[in-house]
């Protein structure tokens, strides 16, 4: 699913910032959230299927776990 996000979110947004989102935060509805005002609001051209992808890898790998 890394490939997938950096296909579609590092295009805009630097790993820097996509990671510095989870600080202080944590979960997988966070994520969601945020991926999901991407393409409702800033629409981003991201599939339904690589969104959960997304936010698969992204609750995975960089999600506060305190």
């Amino acid at each position: 699913y890394k490939e997938v996000f950096e296909q579609n979110c590092l295009m805009c947004h630097s790993p820097g910032y996509v990671f510095g989102q989870a600080k202080g935060k944590s979960g997988k509805d966070m994520w969601r959230t945020v991926v999901y005002q991407m393409i409702n609001e800033f629409k981003a051209p991201i599939s339904k299927e690589n969104a959960e992808k997304i936010i698969e890898y992204l609750n995975e790998n960089y999600t506060n776990r305190n």
